[in-house]
C-alpha cells in the first residue's frame, strides 16, 4: 500500500509541470493532454484533493469533448 501512495504523490509532483510543458508547445497533443488530465484527477481524488481534482477532471472532460472520446469523457465524470 506505501509503494502506490509513493506512486500517487509522484504523479502528482510530476503531472502538473508536464501539462505545462505541453500547453506551450506549438503544436499540443490533444489525446495525450487529455490522458494527463485524467491520470492527474483522479490521482487527486484517490489523495482527497476533491476540489482540485474536480477542476482538473473538467479539463479532462473539456478535451474529450473535443477529440469526441467517449471513454475519456466517461472517465472525467
Amino acid at each position: 500500500m506505501q509503494s502506490g501512495r509513493c506512486h500517487d504523490q509522484g504523479r502528482r509532483a510530476i503531472l502538473p509541470g508536464a501539462l505545462d510543458t505541453l500547453e506551450n508547445q506549438a503544436s499540443v497533443d490533444e489525446i495525450l493532454l487529455g490522458q494527463i488530465w485524467l491520470v492527474l484527477g483522479e490521482t487527486q481524488r484517490k489523495a482527497g484533493e476533491n476540489v482540485r481534482a474536480l477542476d482538473t477532471l473538467q479539463r479532462a472532460a473539456t478535451s474529450a469533448r473535443r477529440l469526441n472520446s467517449l471513454e475519456m469523457r466517461a472517465r472525467s465524470h
